[in-house]
């Protein structure tokens, strides 16, 4: 790979990483302010309604977060209208999705949203396409290279949200915690759309002629995206179906520690999950370039990166949970310990399933995803319902794990059909990746200018 390019790759992996640490800094200090305030009972009500929002607005992508991206960073779609488009489909999706949660609050029991009824939850299905319509432009934007503006609607979105939760929480209680969560989703719409109007208005390369909604475009990106979105919304059952069912067998207390232990370690995959954000459009574009070569050197390097970040942060956490979970969330969260550490394989086991999927995206095949979770979900459901109802969240935890493990050792499998290449010495980082640290430390040193990226 060229040094151009890896630098643009580092560099945008850098940002995108940066921003991610700061949003999820900024959602643990979210789960610290609702336990500390309402305790675990609280906690758990808090994290099954939240959990609803996730799946609704996950729901509501409908693969174009994907599908887009893959177009603008390939040629085939115009940026500006790809903004318009995306920004015009969100808002209207996501009012149709957020009336289907409302139907959900209606018709189902009450114990499966831990007792929230309609009017407490509309704040947070009032969020759902405002959340849709940044979502959207934080991927169009790193589709276009611009790794700070995406950097900004998650870091803008996540502070907004933390600072609502904080004055609102312990003022007013749960109801408070679901308006920070709106209020989160809206600041994150504000600024992509000031990027939008940014964007639009620059003369130079022809934005403004092709500011426009475009149905067929529109299209192609869904058809490109559901060869995923199906595995978005599996995955999306294997990773909190576990939540409601430790609700339905446990103690809303028992919830409460779970999301605890799920909160803390996301920190795990958190890393890979911004290198991925950065590699499926890098992918594309080479794959669109016929750069094979190229393409696989970059998905190599990435996967050897994601070898490093996960062995610093599994041992980072496993020292530090024991000393530090009670200390932050309370002392009532002890028993969330054990369960963050039997989770702990599984977050890493997922770090490596996120950058084998995205590569395989880049490279035209997000049906892979799909296939992917067709085999993982089914065996999560079960091994959900054999362990849960006897051990509750341990049982929750001791089952996820092993389908996040799961997870990755079949994205390998796939990656490993397509290319013929050897999964595990591809894992294995060499001088080379950490050179590239020592780089990066040189350039962001006290002293030194940030070099281009």
């Amino acid at each position: 790979m060229r040094p151009a390019a890896r630098k643009t790759l580092a560099g945008g992996a850098f940002a995108t990483a940066g921003a991610r640490i700061v949003s999820i800094a900024l959602m643990a200090g979210v789960t610290i302010v609702v336990a500390r305030s309402l305790g675990p009972v609280g906690n758990g009500r808090y994290a099954l309604v939240a959990a609803t929002f996730l799946f609704l607005l996950t729901l509501a992508k409908l693969g174009i977060e994907l599908g887009a991206p893959w177009l603008v960073s390939s040629g085939h779609w115009p940026v500006g209208s790809a903004f318009v488009t995306t920004q015009a489909a969100a808002l209207s999706i996501g009012a149709a999705v957020a009336g289907l949660g409302a139907a959900a609050f209606t018709l189902l029991p009450p114990e499966l949203f831990g007792g929230v009824d309609l009017v407490d939850g509309l704040p947070v299905l009032a969020a759902v396409p405002f959340a849709l319509a940044a979502t959207y432009s934080a991927q169009i934007a790193l589709a276009t290279v611009e790794y700070s503006v995406s950097a900004l609607i998650l870091v803008v979105q996540a502070l907004a949200w933390f600072v609502g939760v904080a004055v609102l929480t312990p003022a007013v209680g749960l109801e408070g915690a679901f308006i920070g969560l709106l209020v989160g989703q809206v600041a994150g719409f504000v600024v992509s759309l000031d990027w939008g109007r940014r964007l639009i208005r620059r003369r130079d390369n022809d934005v403004l002629a092709t500011a426009r909604v475009d149905i067929a475009n529109l299209r192609r990106a869904m058809a490109f995206g559901l060869r995923a979105h199906g595995a978005n919304v599996l995955a999306l059952v294997t990773y909190r179906f576990d939540l409601f069912m430790v609700a339905a067998y446990a103690s809303k207390a028992d919830v409460g520690y779970y999301a605890v232990a799920l909160a803390a370690t996301n920190l795990v995959w958190l890393l890979p999950s911004a290198l991925s954000a950065v590699l499926f459009p890098r992918i594309s574009a080479l794959a669109a370039a016929g750069e094979a070569q190229k393409a696989e050197d970059v998905e190599t390097r990435s996967l050897q990166h994601t070898t490093i970040l996960l062995s610093v942060a599994v041992l980072a956490m496993a020292f530090a949970l024991p000393l530090l979970l009670q200390a932050i969330f309370g002392a009532r969260f002890g028993p969330a310990v054990h369960l963050a550490l039997i989770l702990l394989p599984g977050s890493a086991a997922l770090g490596f399933a996120s950058v084998f999927y995205a590569a395989l995206s880049g490279r035209g095949h997000p049906g892979y995803a799909f296939r992917g979770a067709l085999i993982v979900t089914p065996l999560a459901v079960v091994l959900y319902v054999l362990l849960i109802p006897p051990f509750h969240a341990t049982g929750a935890a001791i089952a996820s794990s092993i389908a996040y493990v799961a997870a990755a050792v079949v994205a390998g499998t796939f990656a490993r059909h397509l290319t013929d290449l050897p999964v595990v010495s591809r894992l294995v980082p060499g001088r080379n990746q950490l050179m590239d640290y020592q780089e990066l430390l040189r350039r962001f040193a006290p002293g030194r200018s940030g070099g281009s990226c």
